[in-house]
């Protein structure tokens, strides 16, 4: 399976009480997927956002962090092996 260009841009910030992080849903969808099956469900929070909505996210740190153990050949081959 060949993930076109790996998605592997890195999201920008939002900053929210203060504090930098990533809404899970703005992630692109592998990285997206990867993360929510990575990523110790003691790093996520639920932020309310502007319009009452709740939106899991993370600090953006440990966005950082997750990103930069990441290489695209990763996804691909764990993407393979969920086939």
């Amino acid at each position: 399976m060949l993930v076109e260009t790996f998605e592997m841009y890195k999201v920008k910030p939002v900053y929210h009480a203060g504090q930098a992080i990533v809404q899970l849903s703005e992630l692109p969808g592998i990285q997206y997927e990867f993360m929510v099956r990575h990523i110790d469900p003691d790093n996520l929070v639920n932020v309310i956002i502007e319009g009452g909505d709740a939106e899991l996210c993370i600090r953006y740190e440990d966005y950082e962090h997750n990103y930069r153990l990441l290489h695209p050949v990763n996804f691909e081959l764990y993407f393979d092996s969920q086939l």
